[in-house]
């Protein structure tokens, strides 16, 4: 099974981004119970208390439904469900519904998991945006086949093949090829910089 495969691969302590992959198993909560029944099924209430201290999740929600948290909450709630069960963490596609701001708290909170937990984290996104900077390692799914790549390689055009270039890449490409002296930017502030040092 394929994620046996990315599992047996990574180090604990690793994030891992899985591009081009059909991979979409969904977690599913209840909605009509609340949270706090949903998670029982699979931990205790101590557990279920300490994990949501580790993501910063206010204990009141325990007692709404999945379907009255905001969309941040229902991500930390899948992550929470995860980590109650597992030694590692599956992202599949969980950043599609956020925001910027929310998409930031998620990437800190998956580096805080990574490094002061050791959970192993594997990110299943087409977003590499989001990934910039955050991830250890990149896996390539191609006719059943898997590739990995170096995450400096997300200005390798051959990635793109597999998925939409990023507007800050697309951008910075745009002007080396014009004769800007740009450095592979993937962060905008960084990119900002570069474009004021070049004035």
């Amino acid at each position: 099974m394929e994620m046996n495969y990315y599992l047996n691969n990574i180090e604990d302590k690793e994030i891992v981004l899985i591009l081009n992959s059909p991979y979409n198993k969904q977690i599913n909560i209840v909605s009509s119970d609340t949270i706090k029944e949903n998670l029982l099924q699979i931990a205790s209430e101590y557990r279920i208390i300490k994990v949501f201290n580790m993501l910063g999740i206010d204990k009141k929600i325990l007692s709404l439904s999945i379907r009255d948290v905001s969309n941040l909450e229902k991500v930390l709630i899948k992550i929470a469900y995860q980590l109650l069960k597992n030694k590692y963490l599956v992202l599949n596609y969980l950043d599609v519904t956020l925001n910027n701001k929310e998409k930031i708290y998620l990437k800190r909170l998956i580096t805080k998991l990574a490094h002061e937990y050791n959970i192993k984290t594997i990110i299943f996104t087409n977003d590499i945006e989001f990934c910039f900077k955050l991830v250890d390692k990149i896996f390539i799914t191609d006719n059943k086949e898997i590739k990995e790549i170096l995450p400096n390689d997300f200005y390798n055009q051959k990635i793109y093949k597999y998925i939409d270039m990023p507007d800050i890449v697309s951008f910075v490409n745009k002007a080396q090829k014009n004769g800007k002296k740009l450095d592979n930017y993937i962060e905008v502030s960084e990119l900002l910089k570069g474009i004021y040092r070049l004035w």
